[in-house]
């Protein structure tokens, strides 16, 4: 190996890191965009909005909202669901990476 593939070997491995480490940082999570049926569908997703807003996924609405985003059904007026209790979600579910495993009930 000569001196000059030497060092185009190490300048294109400093090139490859910085995209690595940002490919790794722009991992996406769930927010109040996702529609209900998905937040519902989730395990993980679905305990927060039950831990926020109780009895939130077996409401007898479901059904017609399975399709809107979260942040849409605030909006409407009979939703119940109040600007600082979706803000409240919407930190939840940030914490929450998309395509991360589901939770599974424990086995006895």
């Amino acid at each position: 190996m000569t001196r000059r593939s030497i060092i185009l070997s190490a300048a294109l491995a400093a090139l490859t890191i910085p995209c690595a480490l940002s490919a790794q940082a722009a991992v996406p999570h769930y927010s109040d965009a996702y529609p209900v049926g998905a937040l519902i569908d989730n395990p993980a997703t679905k305990a927060v909005l039950d831990a926020r807003i109780p009895g939130f996924s077996n409401g007898p609405q479901i059904p017609q909202m399975r399709g809107m985003a979260l942040k849409d059904v605030e909006a409407a007026p009979t939703s119940g669901i109040s600007m600082a209790t979706r803000k409240l979600i919407n930190d939840d579910l940030a914490a929450i990476p998309v395509g991360a495993p589901l939770l599974l009930p424990a086995k006895p």
